[in-house]
């Protein structure tokens, strides 16, 4: 009957002080986690400079017109032709938080 000998209270103690202490990190170290994820995932734009690309490259062969406007996914694409040079500006504006991404392509016949 070992199994049923007396423990002291000061060990249950220690015991479930520890078990508090280590799901404290253990839950504090999972969110953390969970928001680094979160903003990697959030901050990721392959997607849209993937488009961008496509889009400069039918700008450079003329397979679309100008002014171009487009959606895609949270962002608002606009490409237009500056009236005084050969520069075509891209200009894409998330529709969720107003952050933009600029950029000018050199050289273009239109």
């Amino acid at each position: 009957m070992v199994v049923l000998r007396k423990i002291s209270a000061a060990s249950l103690v220690e015991t479930l002080v520890a078990s508090i202490i280590i799901m404290t990190v253990f839950t504090l170290s999972s969110l953390f986690l969970n928001q680094v994820f979160r903003s990697t995932i959030n901050a990721d734009q392959s997607a849209l400079e993937n488009r961008l690309y496509k889009l400069e490259y039918h700008c450079k062969h003329q397979m679309i017109s100008l002014p171009h406007r487009e959606s895609f996914k949270d962002w608002e694409i606009l490409i237009e032709k500056n009236a005084d040079s050969k520069w075509v500006a891209i200009t894409a504006r998330n529709v969720r938080n107003d952050q933009q991404l600029k950029k000018q392509i050199a050289g273009v016949e239109y």
